[in-house]
C-alpha cells in the first residue's frame, strides 16, 4: 500500500466512525452561542487541532546523544505516513468539540451514578477511538515493557528559591514556587537520587553534612520503593524536600489492566502503542516523614496515570502534571480503562476539560497536601497533547502547540489554558489561542495581573518571525509586538519586572530589551547584536543579567566555544555587554538546557555548572564541574574546577552519569553530589575537605578527610 492509498484508507475508516449527536457541529455551534464564559468556568471550550509533543527528558539527554538524530530520522520515515492524517489540520471550525455540560454527571470506578454520566463517557470513548486512528498498532504491549527508556519522562523570573537558612535550593523560575530536582538539601541533610544495580535512578542516598563533614545516614532502597508501588520497573524522576517531608516522583509502567466497566475486554491487550506514546505509563508519588532522617517513614504512595511531565510545590501543596495516552484501536470494546485515573478511580467527568477534538492524550493535574498526603485534594484532566507548564503564584498555565489553517496561510499556534490553584484545589479559569510556539516555561511570565508571552511564529515552511503578547486577567490581548527578528528563532527569555529580555539567533545574537510598563503599548527599546547566543538568561542583580550560551563566528556560524556573558541593565531599556568569557575547550553544558543543573547565587558570587571539555591538541576528553565569579572591574574568573573524569569519587560509573552532578552549598561549604557520591570543599580556599560514597546498605565505603 503506497502513501496515497494509506491516507485514503485512513480517511475512509475515520469518516465511517459515528460521532454522537451531542458532538455534531450544529450542537457545538448552538452551545458556543449561548454566551458561556470562557474565562471563569470549570469547562473550557475552544477549537483547534493538535500538534507535535513537547520535548521529553530521557535517562540520557537527547541533545548529548548523536545517535538520536539517526533514530529520529528512522522513526519519522516509519511513522510519517501512518500519522499523516491525524496531524492534518481541520478544514472547518465545525470540528470544535465542547465539553458536554452535565452538572450532575458523576461516575465511580465501577458504576455510573446516572444514565447521563454513562452516555457522557461513551461519547468520549467514541471520540477517543476516532482520534486514535492512524497510530501504529502493536498487538503485544509487552514489547515495550522491556524498554526502561519508555518509562523515562521529561523531563524557571527569580533567582533560586532560598529560605532564611544559608543553603542552596534548586534554581527555580518563580520565588516561593519550588521545582523538583534529583538532589535536595534542608541545610543539614542531603537527599540525592542514585542507581542501585541499574542505569536508572531508583534509590535515594541520605547524607548528614556538617561544615564539610560527611556522614552516611542510610538509603531509601530500590527494594523499599518497589514494595511501596508494587513494581520492580520504575524510575525516580525527581524529588522534593520541605517541612520534614520527602516526596519522590516515580515513573513506572502498568503491566496489565482489566476493564473497570465490567465487560470482558482487556484494554491492555487491545491498545495502540506508538513511539513515545505509552498508554500504560504511570506516575507514583511517595511521601516520607524524614523528621528522623536516619529512619524515613513512608506515609503514602499515590498513583496518577500518565508519564511524569512536570510539577511544582508551594504553600505545603504539591501539584503534579502527567500525560496519559488513550489510543483505542478500531473495534475495541468500551472500557473505563481508557479514561484518566488517579488511585485506580476514574476522574469525574465534570473534571475533564475538552478544549481540543483531535487529541488522544489527557493531561492530568493533581493537588496534594504533603502534611496529609493520604489522598489527592483535587484532580483534573485535559484532553490535550503534551505541552509546557508555567506556574505563577496564582495560576497554572498550560500551553499546547496546535496547528490551524487560516485561509491560505498556515500558522503555528498555541492554545493556552489557565487554572487557579490554592490549598490543593484546581479550577479552570480561562482559555485563549495565539500565533506562535513557545520555547519553554520561561517564555511565560505573570506580573501585576498581566501575563507576558514570547513566541516564535512559523508561517508555512520557510517563514519565521517572533512576537510578544500581553494578556489581561480575562486572557485578552491588551498589547503586542509583531514581526520581530524575521527568519530567526528564540533561544532564551527572561522577564524582570517591567522589562522583558529575549535572545533570537541566526548568525548573531540580538538581545532584545522590551519596555512592558504600559501593557497596552509594549515597546522594543534595544536590540544588542553580538556574536553567538545565550541559551539561558538569569537576573544576577538589579542591574546585571547573566547569559550562558555559545560563541559563534558571525560570518559562518561556526561554533567557537561556550560563552559566559554579563549584560549591564542599569538602564533596563538600553543594554550593554559588560563582560564576556569564551571557553573554546568547553563544548557543552547541561545548564544550557536544564536550569536546575545550574548553581547560581549572586550573594555568594557563584556561577557553577557541569561542562564537557575537549583538548584538540592532546585529544583528551574530560567532564568537569567549574565555578566562576564575577567582578565589575575584572569580569569573569574561574575560581574552582573539578575534573570529574579523573576524580576517584565523583567519576561516573555504569550506574551514574556525570551530567547528573549537582553543586550546592551549605554555609561556607561547597558540595558536589553525583548520586551516592559526595565531595565537600571550602568556599574560602576550595580545598577538598571530605569525600564519601554511600553503599546500598547505607554504610559509607569511602570516607576520607583530605585535610588531615
Amino acid at each position: 500500500m503506497n502513501e496515497h492509498e494509506r491516507i485514503d484508507y485512513i480517511k475512509k475508516e475515520t469518516d465511517a466512525t459515528p460521532i454522537p449527536e451531542s458532538l455534531e457541529p450544529e450542537h457545538i455551534r448552538e452551545r458556543l452561542s449561548t454566551g458561556t464564559s470562557t474565562t471563569d468556568t470549570t469547562t473550557i471550550k475552544t477549537t483547534g487541532a493538535t500538534a507535535s509533543a513537547a520535548d521529553r527528558k530521557t535517562s540520557r539527554p537527547w541533545y548529548r546523544n548523536p545517535w538520536i538524530y539517526t533514530a529520529a530520522c528512522l522513526v519519522l520515515c516509519l511513522t510519517g505516513v501512518i500519522g499523516y492524517h491525524s496531524l492534518m489540520p481541520s478544514t472547518s471550525s465545525d470540528s470544535a468539540v465542547a465539553h458536554i455540560d452535565n452538572e450532575s454527571a458523576k461516575l465511580s470506578d465501577s458504576s455510573a451514578n446516572s444514565a447521563d454520566a454513562v452516555q457522557d463517557y461513551q461519547n468520549l470513548f467514541r471520540l477517543l477511538q476516532k482520534n486514535s486512528q492512524g497510530y501504529n498498532q502493536i498487538s503485544d504491549i509487552a514489547e515495550i515493557a522491556e524498554d526502561e527508556e519508555s518509562i523515562a519522562s521529561v523531563s524557571d523570573s527569580a533567582s533560586s528559591v532560598r529560605s532564611n537558612t544559608d543553603y542552596y535550593d534548586t534554581n527555580s523560575q518563580v520565588a516561593d514556587v519550588s521545582e523538583a530536582d534529583i538532589v535536595k538539601t534542608d541545610g543539614t541533610y542531603i537527599y540525592s537520587c542514585y542507581s542501585q544495580e541499574s542505569h536508572t535512578l531508583n534509590a535515594v542516598a541520605i547524607t548528614h553534612a556538617d561544615r564539610g563533614d560527611l556522614t552516611a545516614c542510610g538509603t531509601i532502597s530500590s527494594d523499599a520503593i518497589s514494595d511501596a508501588i508494587h513494581t520492580d520497573s520504575f524510575r525516580i524522576e525527581e524529588l522534593y524536600l520541605a517541612d520534614h517531608r520527602l516526596v519522590l516522583l516515580c515513573s513506572a509502567e502498568k503491566k496489565s489492566t482489566s476493564a473497570s466497566s465490567g465487560n470482558d475486554s482487556d484494554a491492555a491487550s487491545n491498545t495502540i502503542i506508538c513511539y513515545g506514546r505509552n498508554p500504560n505509563a504511570t506516575t507514583y508519588i511517595l511521601t516520607y516523614d524524614v523528621t528522623d532522617a536516619k529512619h524515613p517513614e513512608l506515609l503514602s504512595a499515590l498513583m496518577q496515570e500518565g508519564s511524569y511531565s512536570d510539577s511544582r510545590m508551594t504553600d505545603g501543596y504539591l501539584y503534579t502534571f502527567t500525560d496519559k495516552w488513550a489510543l483505542i484501536p478500531e473495534g475495541a470494546a468500551y472500557s473505563m480503562d481508557y479514561f484518566p485515573h488517579v488511585n485506580d478511580s476514574v476522574i469525574d467527568y465534570d473534571d475533564i476539560c475538552l478544549p481540543s477534538s483531535d487529541s488522544s492524550c489527557f493531561q492530568i493535574m493533581t493537588g496534594l497536601s504533603i502534611e496529609q498526603p493520604d489522598t489527592f485534594d483535587a484532580s483534573k484532566a485535559i484532553l490535550s497533547d503534551q505541552g509546557t507548564y508555567y506556574v505563577s503564584p496564582d495560576y497554572i498555565y498550560f500551553a499546547q502547540p496546535i496547528y490551524s489553517s487560516l485561509e491560505t496561510d498556515n500558522f503555528t499556534e498555541t492554545e493556552l489554558l489557565r487554572f487557579s490553584y490554592a490549598n490543593g484545589q484546581i479550577e479552570a479559569k480561562g482559555q485563549t489561542t495565539f500565533h506562535g510556539r513557545l520555547l519553554n516555561q520561561f517564555s511565560m511570565d505573570e506580573y501585576n495581573g498581566y501575563l507576558r508571552v514570547v513566541a516564535t511564529i512559523e508561517q508555512g515552511w520557510d517563514s519565521l518571525s517572533n512576537a510578544l503578547y500581553i494578556f489581561n486577567d480575562n486572557l485578552e490581548i491588551t498589547g503586542s509586538i509583531q514581526d520581530l527578528a524575521p527568519n530567526e528563532t528564540i533561544y532564551s527569555v527572561r522577564f524582570m519586572g517591567d522589562t522583558g529580555y529575549f535572545v533570537t539567533y541566526r548568525n548573531t545574537d540580538p538581545l532584545f530589551a522590551v519596555n512592558l510598563s504600559d501593557p497596552e503599548h509594549p515597546e522594543v527599546t534595544d536590540a544588542l547584536k553580538i556574536p553567538g547566543f545565550s541559551n539561558y538568561l538569569h537576573a544576577y542583580s538589579d542591574h546585571l543579567l547573566f547569559g550562558l550560551g555559545e560563541e559563534t563566528n558571525p560570518d559562518t556560524g561556526e561554533f567557537l566555544g561556550l560563552k559566559l556573558s554579563m549584560f549591564d541593565t542599569s538602564d533596563p531599556y538600553h543594554v550593554t555587554e559588560a563582560a564576556k568569557t569564551v571557553l573554546p575547550a568547553l563544548f557543552f553544558s547541561t545548564a544550557q538546557y536544564d536550569h536546575k543543573s545550574l548553581l547560581i547565587d549572586p550573594e555568594k558570587n557563584l556561577i557553577g555548572f557541569y561542562a564537557e571539555y575537549y583538548n584538540s591538541e592532546t585529544y583528551d576528553y574530560n567532564e568537569i564541574y567549574t565555578i566562576y565569579s564575577y567582578e565589575p572591574d575584572t569580569g569573569f574568573r574561574e575560581v574552582f574546577r573539578c575534573n570529574i573524569t579523573q576524580d576517584p569519587v565523583l567519576s561516573h560509573t555504569y550506574e551514574m552519569d556525570s551530567y547528573n552532578i549537582r553543586g550546592l552549598y551549605i554555609g561556607n561549604v561547597l558540595y558536589l553530589v553525583n548520586g551516592n557520591r559526595i565531595c565537600s570543599y571550602s568556599l574560602d580556599t576550595y580545598q577538598k575537605l571530605k569525600e564519601l560514597i554511600i553503599a546500598d546498605d547505607g554504610a559509607s565505603t569511602i570516607r576520607n578527610n583530605q585535610s588531615e
